[in-house]
């Protein structure tokens, strides 16, 4: 491939997404909205705040993980089935991209297809959900209902809650609701931005094969192949989720902005959401677990030196406040930047 050729395709790429971008951000936008207002009403399918892209995903694939990935094999074997479940996983992402453009060719309901196929890979408000569920179980153990909060938790975070107290419950709900919010909210929707359904379901299916497999580091290298490539994505999403995160903190009570700051310049790159926040709200995240097949998960604590592992259970209710104003902020950024294309290109 000369130059030519290479600037051509590099040209095409951009004029296609001029030409598309303001009908994705509208598709996406109300693709949020829908399964945020539904994920809180109703919570997740099978009781999972996960996108149902992933929730499909695991039901057809579980069976096989099992078997596939047990703690009894050595890291190479671990790697190698690792790298052909990703590749695998990555064909059929791509195969439902494929099949999503020609039933929206075919049946556009005045853009209703796109949104239900958007909305698919997306998961919002069902972190709301259970977070607002776990501290409702934690603020009345006796309350029967309690049981249904603490298995959302640990069968979407994949973290066995048996042997943590309430402090270790409401870090791993924190932890995973966080790391979600960029992993099914802000990376598939840049995805679907810039590649339309492939860029979406690529990610998505990435993201899926890091909860399923990664097992937060864990996984001795199964996930390697996904995490790397999620790791180079998140060179976009990173500087937009600090700011998201940063300007957050000025909604949320018992949070404090001089801390998220201060925070950009005390953490590792790639944790740097994630200590903006526990900096901002005076907690710690991250610490070691187990997953719910028992592996021994080395996680890394993260925030302030100085504060203490317990926390309140109030911080649970803030942490949900926390990301509906995010969510928020960035249906607000969609926005602004369908008025900034209009003074651009219109």
């Amino acid at each position: 491939m000369n130059t030519g050729q290479t600037s051509n395709i590099i040209s095409d790429f951009w004029e296609n997404l001029i030409v598309q971008f303001p009908e994705r951000v509208s598709i996406l936008l109300i693709a949020l909205i829908v399964v945020s207002v539904f994920g809180f009403l109703y919570g997740g399918l099978k009781k999972k705040a996960l996108p149902l892209f992933w929730v499909i995903l695991d039901s057809v694939l579980s069976s096989f993980v099992e078997k596939a990935f047990r703690q009894s094999r050595s890291d190479s074997a671990l790697s190698f089935r690792g790298a052909g479940f990703t590749v695998f996983v990555l064909f059929i992402s791509i195969f439902i991209s494929f099949s999503g453009e020609l039933l929206v060719d075919a049946y556009p309901f005045y853009g209703a297809s796109s949104v239900i196929i958007v909305a698919l890979a997306l998961s919002s408000g069902a972190h709301w959900r259970m977070m607002l569920d776990l501290y409702k179980a934690l603020k009345n153990p006796t309350d029967k209902k309690g049981g249904t909060a603490y298995f959302t938790v640990a069968a979407s975070s994949r973290i066995d809650l048996n042997a943590m107290d309430e402090s270790g419950m409401i870090r791993t709900a924190s932890n995973f609701s966080l790391l979600s919010f960029e992993r099914m909210i802000l990376l598939p929707s840049l995805g679907y931005l810039l590649g339309g359904f492939i860029g979406l379901f690529f990610v998505s299916g990435l993201g899926y094969v890091v909860w399923r497999i990664g097992r937060e580091g864990a996984g001795r290298g199964a996930d390697s192949i996904a995490f790397s490539l999620l790791r180079i994505l998140s060179f976009l999403s990173l500087p937009l989720l600090a700011l998201i995160f940063i300007l957050s903190t000025l909604f949320v009570p018992s949070s404090h902005v001089g801390r998220a700051i201060k925070a950009l310049f005390f953490s590792p790159l790639y944790f740097i959401y994630l200590n903006i926040v526990a900096r901002a709200m005076n907690i710690v995240l991250g610490g070691p677990a187990k997953d719910i097949d028992l592996w021994v998960i080395k996680r890394p604590w993260i925030g302030g030196k100085t504060v203490p592992a317990q926390m309140n259970i109030e911080k649970i209710k803030y942490m949900s406040y926390f990301l509906v104003v995010a969510t928020i902020l960035w249906i607000g950024i969609l926005f602004a930047s369908l008025w900034g294309y209009k003074a651009l290109f219109l």
